[in-house]
């Protein structure tokens, strides 16, 4: 996934926030919501027009649209990971050449 608008983002995807195209006033408002680049966030609701519901660091956050626009999302290393399937190999030879997917155990 392209860095998009998170107006734009699929429901439910972990995501991480890439830039926030904004003047001063927009980033201070928006760090103080705990929401910088490179914050991994998931939107939990979102309807056709109006507000949105993203998920950050164990809490909800609702966003009005415009404040939603300036933020720029891509899809997290772990949800790429998941989608395309590939494998790190996290030291193999210290681990006893076992294989470790990106986070997730043993696979």
């Amino acid at each position: 996934m392209a860095q998009v608008s998170l107006t734009q983002a699929p429901l439910g995807q972990s995501l991480r926030i890439v830039a926030i195209d904004g003047g001063r006033a927009v980033r201070l408002r928006l760090a103080t919501m705990g929401l910088r680049e490179g914050t991994a966030i998931r939107v939990a609701h979102a309807a056709s027009a109006g507000p949105m519901v993203v998920e950050v660091g164990g809490g909800r956050l609702v966003l009005g649209t415009g404040m939603a626009e300036k933020i720029l999302v891509a899809a997290s290393t772990a949800a790429a990971c998941r989608e395309e399937g590939c494998e790190h190999d996290i030291g193999a030879a210290r681990h006893g050449g076992r294989r470790f997917r990106a986070g997730f155990g043993l696979s």
